[in-house]
Formats: C-alpha cells, structure tokens, sequence
C-alpha cells in the first residue's frame, strides 16, 4: 500500500481501528499480539502507533511461574512491540510447578547484570502489581520474589491489588524502622521487641493511585495515610466486628472513587456515612446497604458524589427529598413494590444526566414513575435505562410515559428498555398493545431534536415482532433491537 499519499490522520485512524476493534465491538475472536505485526510492518512510522497503542490496550502481564529468562529475550528482540513490563500478575494454581519461580529467582540474583536490568528496565517501569489471583496455598514459593519487588524504589507504580485473604501482605508492604539507640544491656531485648513492632509502609505506597484491599487479618488503616497520591480504592470489609466508621475515618483526602463492599448483617445504622470524605466523587455500594437517614443526609448535603452505583429503594419520603436536593449526575434507583402510598410532588434533581430504573410497574410505583419523569425539571438528562421488572399495568403506563418524555426532553438521547425473561402473561399485553404504540412511539422519536435512539433489550421473540417494517428500524438479535432517530445521525452519544 502506498501510504504516503494518505494523510497520517487517516493513517492513524486506521491503526487504532486495527488494534482495538474486536475488543471495542467484544468480538468473540480475541485480538492477540501477533495479529498485529502485519499492521505494525508497515511503515516505522505505523510501527510507533502500533506500539503506542498496544502499551494502552494490551500492556505486557508477568506472571512468575513463566519464564523470566524469554521474557527478557523476548524485549531485547527489535521487532517486539514491547519497551518493557508493566504487569506483575502471580496467577498460580494450586498443584502448579514452583520450579519457574525458584529458577527465576536464581536467574535474578546469580549474575549483577541481570540483577540491574530487573531493578532498573523492569521494575523502574512497573506499573500495577496484581495479587488478585495469588493462590495462598503456594504463597511462599512466590513470596522471594514478590519481596525483591516490593523492595524496590518502583518509581512508576500506579496500581495495586491485594486478594480477600491477606496471608503475608504485611511482609509485602511494611518494614522495620532502623535504629541506632543504644541501651544497657538487660534493657536491649525489651528494645528489640519493641523495635520489632514498629513498622512504616514501604515507599512505593506514596505514589500509588489505585488500590484494592480487604480489611480481614490485615488492618490496613493505619496506614492508608501513606497513600499520598491516591486516587481509587476498592475496599472489602471482611471481618465482621471491624469498625467501618474507622475505616471513613482513615480514607485518605485524595480519593475520588470509592466502591466499598461489607457483609449484609453489618449493623448499618451506627455507620457515619459523614465521615466520608468529600472528595469522593464515585460511590460503589452493596445493593443490600439499608438507606438509613445517616446515608441519605450524606448524599444530599454532605458530598459532592455525582456518580452513585446503588440501586436507592424510592419508598420513603427521606429518599425522595435526596432524589430532590442531590448534586448526583447519575442515580440507580429502584422503583419496588414496597411503594405503599402516594408521594405528592416527587421530582428529581436538575444535575442529572443518567437515570437506571429497576420498575415494577404496579400500583404507587406506576404513579411514582410518571411523576419523577414527567414533573421533574430535566435540562441535563441524556441517558434512561429502564429495567422492567414485572407489571400489573396495561402497558400504555409505560408507553405514555416515554413517549411524553421524549417530547418533553431537549436534551435525552437515548432510551434502554430492558424486559428479562417476561411472563407470557406480560407477553400477551405488550403484544396486543404493539401495533397502537409502536407508530406513536416512533414518531415521537423521529421528531425529537436530541433523540438518537431506544433500545429494546432481552426481549422475547413473542413479545414484539421483529418482522414489522419501519424505517427507523433495525434488528440487531432476535433478542434485541433499536429505533434509530436517522434525523440526529451527527449527535454522539458520549460526547
């Protein structure tokens, strides 16, 4: 191909495209290194983008019971597409064979030219440690390795994963502070004890901006402080009677996103959900976390959460006022059949953006729907997923209310309805009430300014046929199709 009449803009496009397709559109045949070389053999020029774009999208993952030796042959060859490691990930099953990882342990420490590249071109570029997969039962045969690493400077470490069992972890990231006191000697064994037990995380810690952690044999705590540059934590609280107060309390001001996971019978009402601190913009919970007033003060006048991945049960007049007051730009929230009563002036905040209903289209829960959609001021809104559930409505309830949202919205741009293994009964509805609602609800869609598109998913192949003719049409699965507003073809949907 002469490719020095094609812009190097296309050149590119081209590239990325080549290297990340399968994997963007989740292709079932998985892209691998070596479908890359004809890309990258182009041109020197295409080899850089090839390289720079498989750093991003594949990065190169060690594991210790392989070989370091062909690693290292590997990068030293001038066609690899590799500059250096950036993983480290033991994934080691019981019963497997050690003998990798005692000859790599040889290999590291018998030569000093080969104990300088693994301290300075591996480890010096190492970016995430990954122990998610450590199996405990042959910890120590990983251990002698995992130490020299974790001894290192690893100027570039930004990731770090701990398994659910922390079985040595304390060996891994502590270290005992030096000392030069001297004392008599019937005092020095009290000394030494003492000395033993006083510990300070290692140095990687402080430039490390992902963690994942569990709080079980280990307390991590203490040190959280050490985290200077932290950025994301992923923290599980597997033991039962630890203090998640304390946990709040220790959470480091830096961190942004936290997804915190502990164990449904956890005494949630004493948990002080202020002590958070605000610079957390992401919230991850269980979805068995119980809405106590604590949380919902929180959420509402406390944080600058804009991002909650909880499904928030809407049945009581407290959540109501947060779906009201909250700065969230994206909520989930789950419309029950616990909804006993009517809730009179239910509107959601103007900030939001993205909304995930989980709908049991019955009774107050129907009312409630309409309401939150249709009376809410909205100006920002440009994704609703709606998760159905199951329904003792006709389906005009639903229809209505999408449709007048559609036609009421600026700025919505796309509509995911999602029906899982519907009830015949729920089949027969739909299915009769179809051919009224299909061209109505079309045709809103195709008048909209900001609509791009509605998508029906998991449907049954009972529920809608999926041989009706309309030109906004287009069936994807038997499963699954859209309705394309080809009007606002220009509006991106993640933009």
């Amino acid at each position: 191909m002469n490719n020095e009449k094609i812009p190097f803009i296309l050149q590119s496009n081209i590239i990325y495209l080549a290297c990340t397709y399968r994997d963007r559109y989740q292709s079932t045949h998985r892209l691998h290194i070596k479908d890359l070389f004809n890309t990258a053999n182009v041109s020197k020029r295409w080899r850089a983008s090839v390289k720079r774009l498989v750093v991003q999208y594949f990065p190169l993952v060690f594991n210790p019971s392989h070989s370091l030796r062909e690693y290292k042959r590997h990068l030293s060859n001038p066609l690899c597409l590799y500059d250096h490691i950036q993983v480290i990930k033991p994934n080691l099953q019981k019963g497997s064979q050690t003998m990798p990882l005692e000859s790599n342990l040889k290999y590291i420490t018998e030569n000093d030219k080969r104990m300088q590249w693994f301290q300075g071109s591996f480890l010096n570029q190492l970016e995430t440690i990954d122990l998610n997969y450590l199996n405990i039962n042959i910890l120590s045969s990983v251990m002698p390795i995992l130490t020299l690493v974790f001894q290192s400077p690893l100027p570039k470490l930004n990731a770090l994963y701990f398994p659910i069992q922390n079985t040595s972890v304390k060996e891994l990231v502590m270290q005992p502070i030096p000392t030069s006191i001297q004392l008599q000697q019937h005092q020095q064994q009290q000394q030494q004890q003492q000395q033993q037990q006083q510990i300070i995380p290692i140095q990687p810690l402080e430039i490390v901006e992902i963690l994942k952690i569990s709080l079980n044999d280990f307390d991590w705590c203490p040190i959280l402080c050490h985290f200077k540059q932290l950025l994301v934590l992923d923290v599980s609280v597997v033991k039962r009677d630890y203090s998640i107060n304390t946990l709040f309390s220790s959470i480091p001001q830096t961190v942004s996103k936290l997804k915190i996971w502990f164990a449904r019978d956890t005494t949630q009402s004493e948990i002080q959900w202020c002590l958070l601190t605000q610079s957390i913009e992401i919230l991850q919970l269980p979805d068995h976390t119980e809405p106590t007033a604590s949380l919902i003060q929180y959420l509402s006048k406390n944080s600058n959460i804009q991002e909650l991945n909880y499904l928030l049960p809407v049945d009581t007049s407290l959540s109501l006022d947060l779906l009201k007051t909250t700065k969230i730009k994206d909520i989930k929230l789950l419309l029950g059949s616990s909804i006993q009563s009517e809730f009179r002036n239910s509107t959601l905040s103007s900030t939001t953006e993205t909304i995930n209903i989980q709908l049991y289209l019955q009774g107050f829960s129907s009312l409630l729907f309409s309401d939150l959609l249709l009376s809410s001021y909205l100006p920002k809104l440009q994704t609703i997923s709606i998760d159905l559930v199951s329904t003792t409505m006709p389906p005009e309830c639903l229809f209505d209310v999408l449709i007048g949202l559609v036609q009421k919205s600026s700025t919505l741009r796309e509509i995911r309805l999602k029906m899982p293994s519907p009830s015949f009964q729920l089949n027969q509805k739909f299915s009769q009430s179809w051919p009224t609602w299909h061209p109505l609800l079309c045709a809103a869609i195709q008048d909209s300014k900001s609509m791009k598109k509605l998508v029906y998913v998991d449907l049954n192949s009972k529920l809608i046929p999926l041989g009706v003719k309309h030109p906004l049409l287009e069936n994807l699965k038997k499963s699954e199709f859209e309705i394309l507003n080809t009007n606002n073809e220009a509006i991106k949907l993640d933009s």
